[in-house]
């Protein structure tokens, strides 16, 4: 159930850090596991996060 929120909250808000705020994890790998996202949406997320 954890993973279908982060994926719905992840396609409605389109912030990789507010799920994981959201979801209180302390590392972005936390996040990625919990969010179901392609591959492309994954990289463009990642990258953003970099920023």
């Amino acid at each position: 159930m954890r993973h279908t929120i982060a994926t719905n909250f992840y396609n409605k808000e389109k912030d990789a850090l507010q799920v994981m705020m959201q979801l209180g994890h302390s590392s972005t790998d936390t996040t990625v596991l919990y969010t179901q996202l392609g591959n492309a949406t994954l990289k463009e997320t990642l990258e953003r996060l970099d920023e």
